[in-house]
């Protein structure tokens, strides 16, 4: 009787231990998403670029926003954008200069001034 209750013990245990290990976060990793146009509505990307805070963010599908911080100084541009949902490419402008770039993930990498940088999702 006690051989059937450990090996009854024994069943529910790999039953747990199998049920959790299949279980895992819901969250889907962003490491390589390609964000819909709609999903970049609202989201934030910060960074550093030639010495400047850099915030871009999305304010809806057509419309972006770009801030600047230097030494104390606010720069800030609101400008169309265009995105290609299959490649996670983008185009806008920076004033009167164009900024090019790719998300993935959680990461913004573009080309502004001949120069690359990196912005991170928040």
């Amino acid at each position: 009787m006690k051989t059937l209750r450990y090996i009854g013990m024994a069943l529910v245990a790999m039953v747990l231990c199998v049920g959790l290990a299949s279980c895992s976060d819901d969250d889907e990793e962003d490491g390589d998403k390609i964000y819909t146009n709609e999903e970049l509505v609202g989201t934030s990307w910060r960074g550093t670029f030639e010495g400047a805070s850099i915030t871009v963010k999305f304010e809806s599908v057509t419309n972006v926003s770009i801030r600047a911080e230097f030494e104390g100084q606010t720069v800030s541009y609101d400008s169309n954008y265009t995105y290609d949902e299959t490649t996670g490419e983008f185009e806008t402008t920076y004033g009167v200069d164009e900024l090019t770039g790719r998300i993935k993930g959680k990461t913004m990498t573009f080309v502004l001034w001949d120069k690359t940088g990196t912005l991170t999702k928040r």
